[in-house]
């Protein structure tokens, strides 16, 4: 684990601390032998897919919740490829909203449901031995709440059948910690779920709220859950530590390709093509970062 100094990167007047990876790394050593998630509403992976692999490549976490993730239907799974960890999707045709879950490819994922009437993915893991329930929803605004927490009570419905282990978790866009999240604690609490946050997960100049939220159904099944800020969305991150123990990772296999003198004499030509003297003619160090 790394907790040296904080580090800064100056992109054109913007100041981006790096203490979230200390951050996310220190609880992860707190809790070396736990099952531990992240959750993000990260409002667009792109530009930001660099932030997510140092995060996959770490290892530290099991599994990894991206919401909003804004990925359509043309953009390949290869474009978020990672040799430690399986990949859920629940896009939107538009390219807007979208789930994205990581999965260590330690875990054999069942019960597998991609909802077509809401944003939401929920699956089955076992965990030393036990079976527990994962469910992960993206509420796009509080006004859509009327149709949205039916839909959810539905699911839940379902879902305790299955299993007596549930941990539900994402931006569901009502606010714990003022009267727009009474509907949900409600709905919460005919399930005997208990809300495992207290602290705002988004901070805005003039806003502080509790819409990305953290509910079980035991309150025996979460060690420890804590909210860090992070600096490539307007949402904090929320990292979760089970009482369940992590399995061991098992040997990963790397696949490559020989790149042969001929192969090597193609992608030359490729890259050839590529007008990257276009970059000198942007004045704008964002129109540059942002024109491939």
């Amino acid at each position: 684990m790394t907790t040296s100094n904080t580090e800064d990167l100056n992109f054109s007047n913007t100041k981006i601390s790096l203490d979230w990876k200390s951050n996310l790394n220190l609880f992860a050593c707190t809790y070396p032998k736990n099952f531990k998630i992240i959750h993000l509403n990260i409002n667009s992976i792109f530009c930001k897919v660099h932030f997510i692999n140092q995060i996959l490549n770490e290892q530290n976490y099991d599994l990894i919740s991206i919401q909003e993730s804004k990925l359509g239907p043309n953009i390949p799974d290869n474009f978020l490829t990672s040799s430690y960890y399986n990949i859920i999707r629940r896009d939107r045709e538009s390219g807007a909203g979208g789930l994205l879950i990581f999965i260590s490819k330690s875990y054999q994922v069942s019960d597998l449901k991609i909802y077509p009437n809401v944003e939401a993915i929920s699956f089955s893991l076992n965990l030393n031995n036990l079976k527990h329930h994962f469910l992960t929803s993206y509420n796009p605004h509080y006004r859509f709440k009327a149709t949205f927490l039916p839909i959810i009570r539905e699911i839940l419905e379902s879902l305790r059948t299955m299993t007596s282990r549930v941990l539900f978790f994402g931006d569901l866009n009502q606010d714990l910690l003022t009267l727009n999240g009474d509907d949900l604690f409600s709905l919460m609490s005919d399930f005997n779920f208990f809300s495992h946050l207290a602290s705002p997960t988004r901070i805005t100049a003039t806003s502080s709220t509790l819409i990305d939220v953290v509910f079980s159904n035991s309150s025996e099944l979460i060690s420890d859950s804590k909210t860090y800020g992070c600096p490539f969305s307007d949402h904090n991150f929320v990292v979760v530590a089970l009482s369940s123990n992590k399995m061991h990772k098992g040997a990963v296999t790397f696949e490559s390709r020989m790149l042969t003198n001929e192969k090597l004499e193609k992608i030359n030509q490729q890259l050839a093509l590529v007008p990257f003297n276009t970059l000198d003619s942007l004045d704008d160090i964002r129109d540059k970062f942002y024109f491939f």
